[in-house]
C-alpha cells in the first residue's frame, strides 16, 4: 500500500511540472505586449499633444468702437464702378453708380416700414425652442480677412458645419453676411457686423438669437491660412463658368479656361471671393465648393500627407474648443469620411428682399421660413 502511495505522488509531480513550465513564457509575452502597448499609447499622445499645442484657443475680441464704415464698403455689392467718358465741354457718366433713394429729413424720424417688420418677426422668432441633440455637432466656421496687426477683422465668410451621426450625414450651411439680423445690445445691422463688434460670442449668440440653432463651437482661419491649407493639399479641382474664368484672367493673366481647372491656394482664395460679376449669394456658392474641394481633396491623402497638412493648418486656426475636445472631433472627422455632404444657403430663395438700411444695401428676409428651413436641414434631412 505504501508504494503505491508514493507512485501516485511521483505521478502527480509529473503532471504539474509542465503546466509551470508554459506559464513563464506566456507571462513574459504578456509582459512585453503591455509594454509595447504602453509605449504605442505614450506615442499617439505625444503625437496627438504635439498637434493641439500648434493651435491657438480662446474667443476672438471684438472691438465695439468700430464703425461699419471700417469693416463694410459701400461698393461691395456693385457690380462695376461707374464709367466716365470725357467729352469737349462736359462730362458723360455712362454707368451711374447704384444708390439708395434717401429721403430728406424730417423733424419727427420715421421708422421704415420692413425695418419694422424684420423686428417684429425677429421678436416673435425668439419664441421658436431651439433644437438640441447629442447626435448633431453644429460648429461656425469663420473666415477672416484680417490684416497684418489685426486681431478681429471682418468675417468675410461665415459657414455653419453640422455633423449629424443620426442620419449619417454632414451639412454645410453658409450664411450671406449682409443679412439684415438683430445684434444683442447693437440693434439690426448686418450679420458680419456684429464679428467685427464682439468678435466669436457676440456672433455665435446673434446667430441663435435669430436663426434659433444651437452653435457648439467655432473655428477661425484668415485668408493666409485659407491659402495655404489648399497649397498643402496640392490644390482643388474647381470647375470654372466662362464669366469667372474671364475675371480670374482679367486680375491673374490666361490661366484659367471655361470648365474644369486645378487651381492653387491664390487663385481657389480668388475664385471664392469673386462679387462684381454676379452677386454675393454667387459669392458664397463659390465659397463652399472651394470648402467642398478641400474636403474631397483632403480624404484622398495618406496619412503621411495629411500630416503635414494638419501641421501646416493648425498653426492658422483659433477655437474655443479645448484640446481633448478637439482630438475627439479630429477623430470624429476621420469616421465621417464616408458621410455624405449636403450644402445649402440662407436666405433661402424667395424669403427675401434686397433694401436700404443707412445707406448701405442689407438682405432682409423671412426669419420663421428660413429658420423652418435650417432646422429642417440639420436635424432631419
Amino acid at each position: 500500500m505504501p508504494e503505491n502511495n508514493n507512485s501516485a505522488k511521483i505521478q502527480i509531480r509529473r503532471i504539474k511540472q509542465p503546466e509551470k513550465s508554459w506559464r513563464k513564457p506566456v507571462k513574459r509575452i504578456l509582459a512585453v505586449v503591455l509594454v509595447v502597448v504602453v509605449l504605442i499609447v505614450v506615442g499617439v499622445g505625444l503625437y496627438l499633444k504635439s498637434l493641439t499645442d500648434l493651435v491657438t484657443y480662446g474667443e476672438i475680441p471684438g472691438d465695439p468702437a468700430y464703425e461699419n464704415s471700417e469693416y463694410f464698403e459701400y461698393s461691395e455689392y456693385y457690380e462695376d464702378p461707374p464709367e466716365v467718358t470725357l467729352s469737349p465741354g462736359n462730362i458723360i457718366v455712362t454707368n451711374p453708380p447704384k444708390r439708395p433713394n434717401m429721403a430728406l429729413p424730417t423733424a419727427t424720424p420715421t421708422i421704415d416700414p420692413r425695418v419694422q417688420a424684420a423686428r417684429n418677426q425677429q421678436h416673435t422668432a425668439l419664441d421658436i425652442a431651439i433644437p438640441s441633440s447629442p447626435k448633431v455637432y453644429n460648429i461656425l466656421l469663420i473666415g477672416s480677412d484680417r490684416r497684418p496687426g489685426e486681431t478681429t477683422g471682418r468675417s468675410d465668410s461665415l459657414m455653419i458645419l453640422s455633423i449629424n451621426h443620426e442620419t449619417g450625414k454632414i451639412h454645410l450651411v453658409s450664411l450671406m453676411r449682409g443679412l439684415f439680423v438683430n445684434i444683442p445690445g447693437r440693434g439690426f445691422n448686418l450679420l458680419n457686423a456684429a464679428y467685427s463688434y464682439g468678435g466669436s460670442k457676440l456672433l455665435r449668440q446673434t446667430l441663435e438669437d435669430n436663426f434659433r440653432v444651437r452653435i457648439d463651437d467655432f473655428i477661425m482661419i484668415d485668408f493666409s491660412g485659407f491659402t495655404r491649407a489648399i497649397d498643402t493639399v496640392g490644390g482643388v479641382d474647381i470647375n470654372l463658368t466662362r464669366a469667372e474664368s474671364d475675371h480670374l484672367n482679367r486680375h491673374y493673366g490666361p490661366i484659367t479656361v471655361a470648365g474644369s481647372n486645378h487651381l492653387d491656394g491664390r487663385l481657389a482664395l480668388a475664385y471664392a471671393r469673386i462679387r462684381k460679376i454676379d452677386s454675393d449669394f454667387s459669392r458664397t456658392g463659390r465659397q463652399r465648393t472651394v470648402i467642398q474641394a478641400l474636403l474631397n481633396s483632403a480624404r484622398q491623402k495618406s496619412p503621411g500627407e495629411l500630416d503635414a497638412i494638419i501641421r501646416t493648418v493648425l498653426p492658422l486656426v483659433r477655437t474655443n474648443v479645448s484640446p481633448q475636445k478637439l482630438l475627439s472631433l479630429g477623430i470624429d472627422l476621420i469616421n465621417t469620411r464616408d458621410y455624405p455632404l449636403s450644402q445649402r444657403m440662407l436666405p433661402i430663395k424667395g424669403s427675401y428682399e434686397v433694401m436700404y438700411h443707412k445707406g448701405r444695401e442689407v438682405v432682409r428676409f423671412d426669419f420663421a421660413a428660413n429658420i423652418t428651413s435650417l432646422h429642417r436641414f440639420l436635424y432631419q434631412d
